[in-house]
């Protein structure tokens, strides 16, 4: 059943945990109606659809889907527009990380990495500026990397997915400006999530110390960029990649 709404409506995918989850909570805490989605409807994402509902005063509607199967997300957009028949703000974060030298990465992972950082990213863009463009009016985040921008030896692949992210903003900001849609992204550094908790504590510390700021980056610090993006104080912003880096060199 449709659910007609005020509040403008939020897609973050990638929202079950690390910088998803907290992008969710600060758009929440925003005024906005919070969808969220990950892979699986497991533990992780349940407890984030808590959290929201604490600040929300009411369950978010939560879309299981893996990004890289368009059949899916295009499953999940449909169930969002019969639910609150608007889109304002698409977060594309989700994402997966691989590293390995050159000539050492089986070709199912490359595939694995393109299919969820890049192609994931764009079908969710394709079918959610679908629905943003009925109003017409919107924001969309991705999420790239610094390694996006700046590379990093042992990780052409990754870096390959992220940096078309940056494409991908600049040319959809062109496109989609005249229909009032701005886009943008964010190029995070380091940050404290599960996805960088493997990393040798001698390589986390050496990333430390090449960053300016000299500490990590929390989620929220992320969720603080996303938000401004997101929200009317940015309102002639779009094109835009914002490192969320800390100053970091690598």
């Amino acid at each position: 059943m449709a659910e007609a709404t005020d509040r403008p409506v939020a897609l973050i995918t990638g929202s079950s945990r690390g910088i998803g989850r907290a992008c969710a909570l600060r758009l929440a805490r925003d005024g906005h109606r919070v969808v969220l989605s990950a892979r699986q409807d497991g533990p992780e994402l349940q407890d984030a659809a808590a959290a929201v509902a604490e600040l929300a005063g009411a369950p978010p509607l939560c879309l299981p889907m893996d990004v890289a199967d368009a059949t899916q997300v295009e499953a999940a957009i449909k169930q969002l527009f019969a639910t609150h028949r608007r889109l304002d703000v698409l977060v594309a974060n989700a994402g997966v990380m691989d590293q390995a030298p050159l000539g050492l990465m089986p070709a199912d992972r490359v595939e694995r990495l393109l299919s969820v950082n890049t192609a994931g990213a764009l079908h969710c863009l394709q079918l959610g500026s679908r629905l943003m463009a009925r109003r017409p009016q919107g924001s969309v985040v991705l999420v790239s990397s610094i390694v996006g921008l700046q590379g990093a030896a042992g990780a052409v692949a990754y870096a390959a997915a992220k940096s078309a992210l940056v494409g991908m903003t600049r040319a959809a900001a062109q496109e989609l400006g005249p229909r009032g849609i701005r886009v943008n992204a964010v190029a995070p550094g380091l940050v404290d999530t599960a996805m960088v908790a493997d990393l040798p504590v001698t390589q986390r510390d050496a990333l430390i110390a090449r960053t300016a700021l000299g500490r990590i980056a929390t989620p929220d610090d992320v969720a603080a960029v996303v938000g401004f993006l997101a929200g009317p104080d940015s309102a002639f912003v779009t094109g835009q990649v914002i490192g969320v880096d800390g100053g970091l060199r690598l």
